[in-house]
């Protein structure tokens, strides 16, 4: 029993570790997107939407990450559900999971189309 609640508490946590990696910052580490340099300031009208795709592509690493622990809690769930004899909410819980994941791809395969149309 011990041993599968230490296998069940590090597949909890594996999720934690992947979004900590995540870095989330408002301006690239380097400080500059393309010729725009945010740190000293130098940078023109034509920088925004490159700023603007920088932060989508933030947001949507976000969503992948999110997208990723549901993934992972429905496998859980139907793993747990096959003991106690009710797999739909796992199902349901992946199926729901894989669907935002395909929809988040697309939305962002559409703005990363035209903000590369713009810049």
């Amino acid at each position: 029993m011990r041993f599968r609640t230490s296998i069940l508490i590090a597949g909890l946590l594996a999720p934690a570790l992947a979004l900590a990696q995540f870095d989330p910052h408002l301006i690239p580490t380097s400080g500059t997107i393309g010729g725009c340099s945010f740190i000293t300031g130098q940078f023109t009208w034509g920088c925004i939407p490159l700023y603007i795709g920088y932060l989508i592509q933030t947001v949507f690493s976000f969503i992948g990450t999110l997208c990723l622990i549901q993934i992972i809690w429905a496998g859980y769930e139907m793993a747990i559900g096959s003991v106690s004899g009710d797999k739909e909410a796992g199902k349901n819980r992946l199926q729901r999971a894989l669907m935002g994941l395909a929809f988040s791809l697309f939305v962002y395969l559409i703005v990363n189309m035209v903000v590369s149309v713009v810049v």
